[in-house]
């Protein structure tokens, strides 16, 4: 009988010295797979900071260009109004021209 409480005994120490070891492996890849995931949350912030350093470099961009755009339209405008003086103009040269030429004709005729 003492025989086989001891047997029991070595049993039941060696089960638990295997459960033990699961216990600790186990422990051993969740610390490993909490490293891992921390580690990759490092990389995902480091890869937010750039994200938003581009979003607010193409920010700037669209603002310069919306002011270009708006500069080159004010520009036009004024390339426009000029050509519409510039050709008031020589239609009144032309009349003032073709007014002179007629009155020379009559007063030479």
């Amino acid at each position: 009988m003492s025989f086989q409480l001891i047997q029991k005994v070595k049993n039941l120490c060696s089960s638990e010295s295997r459960i033990l070891r699961d216990i600790v492996n186990m422990r051993k890849q969740l610390s490993d797979r909490l490293t891992s995931v921390s580690n990759f949350n490092v990389k995902i912030q480091d890869a937010s900071v750039h994200i938003v350093g581009y979003l607010s470099q193409i920010e700037r961009q669209v603002d310069n260009l919306g002011t270009q755009n708006w500069e080159n339209k004010k520009h036009l405008e004024t390339l426009e109004d000029n050509l519409y003086v510039a050709a008031s103009r020589s239609v009144w040269v032309q009349e003032s021209s073709e007014l002179t030429l007629a009155l020379l004709l009559r007063g030479g005729g």
